[in-house]
């Protein structure tokens, strides 16, 4: 659903009208769920089964493609996915952005990318890769760091 809205194939309109128009039929429950998670500005295939876990596992529904600004009002980040309240970025990775001939250097950019979120926007950050979403346990792992990351995060906010 989320790729369908992205190619602007249909619109979410259309999609509830196609769930509506098969009333009755079986596994229509699971259709319009589908629909009702669907967003057009997830990027790809993984970010989309990550917010439907994130989802599932009783996490609210962030927002995609976040553009963080500098003090001078550049963009110098976007979120996978944000918990504005209480304050947490999520990152999607493929470990394909690691591999190749500059793999290490895009590694020391990203991690000097999640230092400034943290800095300077006061955001957890949580960060996982397909492998981790492909079992329950991975899966329970994740979730784990994003329930440790919305603890912190409000803890921090609570001291303010």
């Amino acid at each position: 659903a989320d790729g369908v809205l992205r190619a602007g194939i249909a619109t979410l309109d259309d999609l509830h009208r196609a769930v509506l128009e098969c009333s009755g039929i079986p596994f229509t429950r699971s259709a319009a769920l589908v629909v009702s998670r669907s967003d057009p500005l997830s990027e790809n295939w993984f970010e989309s089964v990550s917010r439907w876990w994130l989802l599932e596992a009783g996490l609210p529904r962030p927002q995609l493609q976040v553009p963080l600004q500098d003090k001078h009002g550049v963009v110098r980040a976007r979120l996978d996915m944000l918990l504005a309240d209480p304050g947490i970025a999520g990152e999607a990775d493929d470990r394909g952005k690691y591999d190749g001939p500059d793999g290490l250097s895009t590694l020391i950019a990203e991690k000097e990318r999640e230092d400034w979120i943290r800095h300077e926007h006061g955001l957890e950050v949580v960060r996982w890769i397909p492998a981790e979403m492909a079992s329950p346990r991975g899966r329970a792992g994740v979730m784990s760091r994003w329930w440790d990351a919305m603890e912190r995060a409000n803890e921090r906010r609570n001291r303010r």
